[in-house]
């Protein structure tokens, strides 16, 4: 589980970046917007991250 929340944290930083870098997404979103991390390429990942989303609700 501490991979998966290194990596958690590892692609926030990088979708925070991109935000940072092109303000212009932030017209394109909702407010209030949740955004859940879902790796195409890491199943196990990307289960644990939809799991927490239900979690929420």
């Amino acid at each position: 589980m501490n991979d998966v929340v290194e990596q958690n944290i590892s692609l926030t930083e990088e979708v925070m970046r991109y935000l940072l870098d092109n303000p212009q997404v932030f017209e394109s979103l909702p407010d209030n917007f949740e955004l859940i991390i879902v790796p195409e390429n890491d199943p196990e990942m990307s289960a644990y991250n939809l799991s927490l989303l239900d979690k929420c609700d």
